[in-house]
């Protein structure tokens, strides 16, 4: 059983709490200095632990990057090689530790695909191991095997790629900073470029559809193009976010922000298409003087609603990727939502996306 000692900051206790209960249901054996008894004496109990332990978790935060003795601690695992460090809040290692990988945790309720393999090579309860995963086409950020030997080929891809969309849509409908940490591990596994083009291809399929059932729409080749001519804006635009980012003192990488807002286009486009759909069928029903709407008409509602999904989304992924909190959430919010207008009004003009 692998053992793991947890090294955190008297402020981040919750997270070190929560990471341990993680831990133990994994079989991983975890300490932490919440278990030393009263009477024993405080750093000889650590060096044991330190010792004994198989690997050695730091939890860097604001907090623990200014703690002595998380650094100490830090240190002396590194020598022995047992450091795995992980931040959950974006924060930058200290001095002496900026060159080691460190695993991105920003929703710590939950445990990274990628910190469980670095410990153990396996993937969380209920998961196939690690080994099982590597010789299984991965598809996302999740690993998952095949279920059942008799289904492969393009059927099986093709379910396994549906099903870890609609888990995406999910977690971006209910929990967008699950985002976050869906492009953490894919980043992790370098294989951001097919999880991105999945999520990409899958919503382009799905949003063109249910925009067939919008009324005074443009043709649907027409309402493709502009879809595509707005990513490539939008990849742009990313960058643009991204250099403010930058200027706030954000530290997460430029390809965290471009995967991030395009899957936030991503998700505003199928949404929006599924809200529209909604709201015409409704009008259609409850107010059917005021329908068929117009082609300007139409295409301002569909824009208005993704505007306020890219309003929402942006900002909470992306600040949270770069650890921003209160006026510097503000700040992104505000800049993405300027880009959007950028971008919203032509398309709105030409009839939508």
């Amino acid at each position: 059983m692998t053992s793991v000692l947890i090294s955190y900051s008297r402020e981040d206790r919750d997270v070190a709490s929560q990471l341990a209960r993680l831990l133990e249901k994994e079989d991983i054996s975890t300490w932490w200095d919440w278990k030393i008894t009263g009477g024993t004496d405080y750093r000889t109990a650590i060096n044991e632990e330190i010792s004994k332990a198989d690997k050695i978790i730091v939890i860097w935060s604001e907090n623990s990057v200014k703690s002595e003795f998380v650094i100490d601690e830090a240190s002396r695992a590194k020598t022995a090689g047992k450091l795995v460090p992980i931040s959950i809040d974006g924060a930058t290692p200290p001095l002496g530790f900026g060159g080691l990988h460190t695993i991105q945790m920003p929703d710590w309720t939950q445990l990274p695909i990628e910190l469980l393999t670095t410990l153990t090579g396996k993937s969380p309860a209920g998961g196939p191991d690690l080994a099982a995963s590597v010789r299984a086409p991965i598809r996302g950020a999740a690993l998952a095997a095949v279920s059942g030997a008799d289904r492969t080929g393009i059927l099986a891809s093709a379910e396994r790629d549906i099903a870890e969309y609609v888990r995406w849509f999910v977690a971006a409908m209910t929990n967008p900073t699950l985002l976050v940490t869906r492009t953490a591990e894919a980043q992790a596994l370098n294989r951001h470029i097919p999880y991105l083009v999945r999520i990409v291809l899958i919503s382009i399929v799905i949003g063109a559809s249910l925009g067939v059932l919008i009324p005074a729409r443009p043709h649907l080749i027409n309402r493709l193009e502009v879809f595509l001519g707005v990513s490539l804006l939008w990849m742009f635009l990313s960058l643009l976010v991204h250099g403010v980012c930058r200027l706030l003192g954000g530290r997460s990488a430029a390809d965290t922000t471009l995967l991030l807002m395009m899957q936030s286009l991503a998700f505003a486009y199928v949404a929006s298409n599924f809200l529209t759909v909604l709201y015409f069928q409704g009008l259609k029903f409850y107010a059917p003087e005021l329908y068929p709407p117009q082609p300007l008409q139409s295409g301002m509602v569909l824009l208005g609603l993704q505007f306020a999904i890219l309003l929402f989304l942006v900002p909470t992924t992306v600040s949270n990727a770069h650890g921003f909190t209160g006026v510097r959430w503000l700040f992104v919010a505000l800049s993405a939502a300027l880009l959007t207008l950028v971008i919203g009004l032509p398309v709105a003009l030409a009839g939508g996306c």
